[in-house]
C-alpha cells in the first residue's frame, strides 16, 4: 500500500525522512532533530531530552527514568517497552523495525519513509511529541 518513496534533500544533501499520517498522507519531514510540516516550515525540534516548538518553548521532557514531564516536573506519561503511555494506558507504540507509531490497537498513526533505521527511542519521543500533538493535548490539557 506504500507509494513510491520520494526522498527530499536538505541543503546539506542529506535525505530527509517523510512523515505520513494513518491515511498515508504526507504531513511533514524530519531533518535530523528538526521537524517540519508538509510545506517544509519548521514546527518543532528535539534538543537533548526535550521536545520544543518552533520558537524553542519546551513542550515535553523525558527524564532519566523515561518519565514524560511537562512544565518542568509534572509527570504526564512514561515510556516502557517501546510504548508511550500514561496512567490510562498506551498512547502509542513504537515500531522501530517498520518506522511506525501505532495506536493501542496496532493501527498505524504515523509512518516514516526514508532512513528511519538509525532513529533511537529519543527520536521517536520527539516525533510523537511533535506530530501527535492532538493526542498530547487531550491527555495533558483535557482538550
Amino acid at each position: 500500500m506504500h507509494s513510491q518513496i520520494i526522498l527530499i534533500k536538505n541543503t546539506k544533501g542529506v535525505k530527509m525522512l517523510e512523515v505520513y499520517n494513518n491515511k498515508h498522507k504526507n504531513i511533514g519531514y524530519i531533518d535530523g532533530k528538526n521537524y517540519f510540516n508538509k510545506k517544509k516550515k519548521k514546527i518543532g525540534f528535539l534538543e537533548g531530552n526535550m521536545v520544543k516548538n518552533k520558537r524553542g518553548f519546551p513542550l515535553l521532557k523525558l527524564d532519566k527514568n523515561d518519565n514524560i514531564l511537562i512544565f518542568g516536573d509534572e509527570k504526564v506519561g512514561f515510556i516502557l517497552d517501546s510504548k508511550i503511555s500514561d496512567d490510562d494506558g498506551t498512547i502509542c507504540e513504537i515500531s522501530k523495525e517498520k518506522g511506525e507509531l501505532l495506536d493501542p490497537e496496532g493501527e498505524v498513526l504515523l509512518s516514516l519513509e526514508g532512513n528511519y533505521e538509525t532513529l533511537e527511542l529519543m527520536d521517536y519521543f520527539g516525533i510523537a511529541g511533535t506530530y501527535l500533538k492532538s493526542r498530547w493535548s487531550e491527555k495533558v490539557f483535557g482538550r
